[in-house]
């Protein structure tokens, strides 16, 4: 029996037996209740809508855990239909959810871009004077209207292109959520075995997953499309090796790297383990990686600091932090971002190279890294992570993305705690459900069955 490395705990395996089926469809009925329950609760804004919403995303975690436990009682040429409908469904059903507030920032500045003739979102902010006659009635609820775009050129392109054909919220979601469809079917093809709709339901059935992209309208499902096809084809590369004229693997697996870094630049931390694994064939990643340089002459670059407000977010930005809130609570003082994103890079190399011939392994390393030691943490950032979790069959991430809805608190003031000032109690909720999850990893290891 494999003894599961620290931190990959494997999800045990389903093993039919009396009365599981029942009780799948017992946490089933429960799971798509709490799903739908978000929707009425998912205006953040409204009295009392923040501490609902964490109730229903917390129960609806719980009963989804459950019922993918059972999955494997269904019998086997049900389970594709049940995965796939479940899927859609309540993808479909979130679409109804409100909007996340930065969904509103897309909108505009694609809107800027198409109806405004060209303006360019890195050199106009949304409170510009200029920009008054392009204000519709849901210019209000945009996010930060004095900073400038902190969006990379990929999906400021993506914003216009879609602006262009509507500004129905509706349509975006749509396409939001049909990118984080096709991650699912991405995964279906690389998890292969008779168990894989069970462990893509990790994924796919994920309530955190669900409300990100159907219902929030995070446009983070077009990135992680890219970087999934991107880790499907540097699996590739490395499975035909280094004979001469195996470049086309290489080349394609730095095209799709490059396209998820000029959507969202948070996968160029995973460019020291592409550059590990590939070697000597190295060198065919840089087509790829001039791709976000390239589209960001679009927006005047090097002319335009198409960078500087992303650099500047970075530098400035502090939210839900995992780690380093503990580390000045011991110092007594406030740290700048500068020497941790420092340390976040250094530790990315490092991971790197130790996952270099384990690219599996390495992506989920990497990017959980990435996540765990940033200096903001948003629910939606998890999410990047957790396709490749699912692959590994990741117990503690898989937890993590049931406690992470206690952020929601932040969104509301209490008696108990003041809207975006968060407390101890609030990060401990977060974080002790994982951390207890891998010390039953070790647990094990220490002694297996």
């Amino acid at each position: 029996m494999a003894v599961p490395r620290p931190g990959e705990v494997r999800l045990r395996p389903a093993v039919p037996a009396p009365g599981m089926t029942r009780a799948f469809w017992v946490s089933f009925a429960a799971f798509l209740a709490f799903v739908a329950a978000l929707i009425p609760n998912s205006d953040l804004t409204q009295a009392g809508a923040a501490w609902r919403f964490t109730l229903m995303g917390l129960a609806a975690g719980i009963a989804w855990w459950g019922a993918v436990e059972r999955f494997e009682a269904l019998p086997d040429r049900s389970r594709p239909w049940i995965f796939w409908g479940v899927a859609v469904v309540l993808r479909v059903l979130l679409l109804a959810a409100c909007p996340a507030d930065d969904f509103w920032r897309y909108l505009w500045e694609g809107r800027i871009q198409s109806v405004g003739a060209g303006l360019n979102p890195y050199v106009f902010e949304p409170a510009s004077p200029a920009l008054l006659p392009l204000r519709t009635a849901w210019w209000p609820l945009i996010n930060h209207p004095d900073w400038a775009s902190v969006y990379p050129p990929g999906a400021q392109w993506l914003f216009s292109r879609l602006a262009l054909l509507t500004e129905n919220p509706l349509g975006w979601k749509l396409l939001f959520a049909g990118f984080d469809l096709a991650v699912v079917a991405v995964l279906v093809r690389l998890r292969r075995g008779a168990d894989r709709y069970r462990t893509v339901a990790w994924y796919a059935w994920n309530p955190l997953v669900l409300y990100a992209f159907a219902g929030a309208g995070h446009y983070d499902s077009a990135m992680m499309l890219a970087l999934v096809l991107a880790y499907a084809a540097l699996d590739r590369a490395m499975g035909v090796g280094e004979c001469r004229g195996r470049w086309g693997w290489p080349l394609a697996t730095g095209i799709l790297l490059g396209l998820a870094v000029s959507l969202k630049i948070a996968p160029v931390v995973l460019l020291p383990l592409w550059v590990f694994a590939l070697r000597g064939r190295a060198g065919w990643l840089i087509p790829g990686l001039l791709i976000p340089f390239a589209l960001a002459m679009f927006y005047g670059f090097p002319g335009v600091e198409v960078f500087t407000p992303l650099r500047e977010f970075a530098l400035r930005a502090r939210t839900n932090d995992l780690v380093w809130w503990v580390w000045e609570l011991i110092a007594g003082r406030r740290s700048t971002n500068t020497a941790y994103n420092a340390i976040l890079a250094a530790v990315c190399v490092l991971l790197g190279w130790r996952f270099r011939r384990d690219p599996a392994r390495g992506v989920l390393a990497v990017l959980g890294a990435s996540v765990v030691l940033s200096p903001v943490f948003h629910p939606w950032y998890l999410c990047w992570v957790l396709p490749f979790a699912c692959l590994r069959r990741s117990v503690p991430w898989m937890v993590l993305s049931v406690s992470i809805f206690g952020y929601f608190l932040l969104w509301e003031s209490t008696p108990f705690w003041v809207a975006w000032e968060q407390p101890v109690w609030q990060r401990l909720f977060i974080l002790i459900p994982p951390l207890y999850a891998i010390a039953r990893a070790r647990i094990r290891m220490a002694h297996p069955a």
